[in-house]
């Protein structure tokens, strides 16, 4: 076990973790400026 390396991350590391890249490419292209993508229907089906 001498060739083990432990390696310590910070709690909170958002350069190591991808989703958080994607989060940011999307809000650079302005995806997410407004919420009305993620809105309801305004109509209901009977």
């Amino acid at each position: 076990m001498r060739d083990l390396i432990l390696l310590f991350q910070p709690p909170y590391c958002p350069e190591a973790n991808p989703i958080e890249r994607f989060w940011e490419y999307l809000k650079f292209i302005g995806v997410g400026g407004d919420s009305s993508a993620f809105q309801a229907p305004s109509h209901t089906e009977s």
